[in-house]
């Protein structure tokens, strides 16, 4: 469905992210602020399952051991197939969600772009 860029970039994300105390300068990831945060995070995702997306990498059940298992963690999930016309696409994901679209036509990329009335953060790869 991707290309290699595509698959690279979720292996980077895999290989490079480190979970755990963000007082850990090697960590660079560390948990969510609140316990509600972690539990809307997860129905988002759960909701844009629903929507038609694929997890393409992450788990809804991860979980962190030792002194860490009581925080608010969250593994990086990367998605693809969230539908324009479904809520998830209207979903602003505070946490680390990454939500691919490919793209073939600079129309199409500008039509996706402006389907939403949100856009905290977004990328172009090409």
């Amino acid at each position: 469905m991707f290309d290699e860029f595509s698959i690279k970039l979720i292996d980077k994300i895999k290989r490079d992210t480190v979970i755990g105390d963000p007082t850990d300068t090697k960590v660079n990831l560390g948990p969510l602020a609140l316990d509600r945060q972690l539990t809307l995070l997860k129905s988002q995702v759960e909701q844009a399952k629903l929507d038609g997306a694929e997890i393409l990498r992450g788990s809804l059940k991860f979980k962190m051991s030792g002194e860490m298992s009581e925080g608010n963690f969250f593994e990086p999930i990367v998605t693809s197939g969230i539908r324009f016309d479904s809520k998830s696409y209207e979903t602003e994901f505070f946490g680390p969600v990454f939500n691919l679209y490919k793209c073939v036509t600079t129309k199409e990329i500008l039509d996706m772009a402006n389907r939403s009335d949100y856009g905290l953060a977004g990328t172009v790869f090409t």
